[in-house]
């Protein structure tokens, strides 16, 4: 996800949180974060590129090393995230081994 937001993220500050089939409990955040900012996602693109409605459950705000913040908002396999230069970009998360 990294090489996706354009630039070097030095914080993820979760500001909303609601319970849903991946996240259950608030401890889990860091889990599904992790798995989406270290996993595969599809092709990024500047609309949403699916037909099933995501429950977005997590929104954080992406914080830059130049002082600058972005949006990420996830439901654990969709993801929303405006970048280093305010742009959208709309993915789905791949399984494991793809």
């Amino acid at each position: 996800m990294g090489e996706i937001v354009g630039g070097k993220v030095v914080r993820i500050r979760v500001v909303r949180f609601a319970s849903s089939v991946t996240t259950k409990k608030a401890d889990q955040i860091p889990t599904v974060l992790r798995q989406i900012w270290e996993g595969q996602a599809e092709e990024p693109a500047c609309y949403i590129a699916w037909d099933e409605g995501p429950f977005w459950s997590i929104e954080a705000v992406l914080e830059f090393d130049d002082g600058k913040r972005g949006l990420l908002v996830t439901d654990g396999l969709h993801v929303a995230v405006q970048d280093h230069e305010g742009h959208s970009n709309f993915m789905r998360m791949m399984p494991k081994g793809h």
